[in-house]
């Protein structure tokens, strides 16, 4: 069962654009594998243009990347084997990524985010993992309620660690992390693609998982924001204090908030200053040094280098004139806007 053959669905290195067919992703792939450091593949299917307006969830995947890896992917694996539910185990060359199969059911995205991570907390129930940091807590909480997440393209070269991304059999997690770091992907080629089911077994239902209650989950974050952690560097210009003045607190924070500042809140941040009327050099003067003391643990290192030269938000931003900020609404159900009363009702345009 290789989930990603199912179309339109996002390819990305990591600048995502969609391949529409499987014909269009296979040379998408063969064009891409192995120029790039590492290909990347969306988890669910999307619309022609890259929207989701609709997702139809069949995995539910988990992202385990910190120091003790190995074991946080033997204790998954072996509950899920207890529990019978069908998954794949991923060695992404540096950590793992566990895909847990459940029934296709399509949902309206917000609900989709609700159910996916409903089922995510609902599988690791009566298990020690938790979800947070990617380097210091065994399940990285980005992927959690995230349906627009992108994930290693199995079968894909890490052109920096010379390796490919391929899927483990039961006698590979048997042999402990060193066999599994010393697996010849380069001779047998066969392994690369090879899926394994552990067993003919079943896979989950998202209508007969119970729903969270407790809290809105909301792209990638939880919806709980109580207050804000501005880090303001102590050298910028008196240029830059002027123009934090003019924004609101929720824009401020996807600036100057390291855990606000996710990929798409940094689009907004450019998206809000091209409607206040900075050119795109203006733009990118102002957030750099923001952004550049935001540490990443990836190969970009800090969200300048991804904003800049892997997502190429600035780029994108300025050159797409059919973008407009969004209302209130949307930004709230991204989880991008504090639940505090009193940003309710106020413009993010017009402070």
């Amino acid at each position: 069962m290789s989930w990603w053959n199912t179309y339109p669905r996002k390819i990305a290195y990591p600048y995502k654009i969609v391949a529409k067919d499987a014909v269009d992703m296979r040379n998408k792939f063969n064009n891409m594998n192995g120029m790039v450091n590492k290909l990347y593949v969306g988890l669910y299917k999307c619309d022609l243009d890259g929207g989701m307006e609709e997702v139809t969830l069949d995995i539910v995947s988990f992202d385990i990347d910190w120091d003790d890896k190995y074991n946080t992917m033997v204790e998954l694996h072996n509950h899920l084997m207890e529990k019978n539910w069908k998954h794949q185990v991923m060695f992404s060359t540096n950590g793992f990524w566990i895909y847990v199969f459940c029934k296709p059911k399509t949902y309206k995205k917000i609900l989709a985010k609700k159910k996916l991570a409903a089922m995510q907390a609902h599988i690791i129930e009566k298990t020690s993992l938790k979800f947070g940091d990617a380097k210091s807590c065994p399940l990285d909480r980005a992927i959690f309620g995230d349906v627009e997440r992108i994930t290693r393209f199995p079968g894909s070269l890490d052109k920096k660690r010379n390796k490919f991304a391929i899927f483990l059999s039961q006698e590979d997690i048997d042999k402990g992390m060193d066999h599994i770091v010393n697996i010849d992907t380069f001779r047998d080629i066969d392994r690369r693609m090879k899926i394994y089911y552990h067993g003919d077994l079943i896979a989950l239902d998202p209508d007969q998982v119970k729903m969270l209650d407790n809290y809105q989950v909301v792209q990638t974050k939880e919806f709980t924001i109580s207050e804000y952690n501005f880090s303001i560097p102590e050298d910028i210009s008196e240029i830059h204090k002027k123009i934090l003045g003019m924004m609101p607190k929720a824009v401020k924070s996807w600036v100057c908030d390291k855990d606000q500042a996710t990929w798409k809140a940094r689009a907004y941040a450019t998206l809000w200053m091209r409607e206040k009327g900075f050119t795109q050099k203006q733009t990118e003067s102002f957030l750099k040094p923001f952004y550049e003391k935001m540490p990443r643990t990836d190969e970009w290192k800090n969200n300048w280098n991804h904003y800049k030269n892997s997502a190429q938000v600035s780029d994108h931003i300025y050159r797409r004139h059919d973008l407009w900020f969004p209302n209130i609404k949307t930004l709230m159900n991204e989880g991008l806007v504090s639940n505090d009363s009193s940003e309710k009702g106020k413009s993010f345009i017009y402070k």
